[in-house]
């Protein structure tokens, strides 16, 4: 399903990330799977934020370079 982290990588940089595609419980990602992503893209510390189908991220007003995994 989908979810959303915010965390912190190796060199102290703050990364909000969403996996997954809403409703599409075939497009998101399992516990698991979302660990292995977090690693792969070095963050250290996460937290989870929503572990729902019905995951969003707005971001208003912040400059900042964006990942997105589906």
């Amino acid at each position: 399903i989908a979810r959303t982290y915010i965390g912190i990588d190796n060199n102290n940089n703050l990364s909000l990330i969403t996996i997954g595609e809403g409703s599409k419980r075939n497009k998101g990602a399992s516990f698991d799977e979302s660990i292995n992503i977090l690693k792969s893209l070095n963050i250290k510390t996460a937290f989870i934020l929503d572990g729902g189908g019905s995951t969003n991220m707005i971001i208003k007003n912040i400059r900042a370079s964006t990942k997105l995994l589906i």
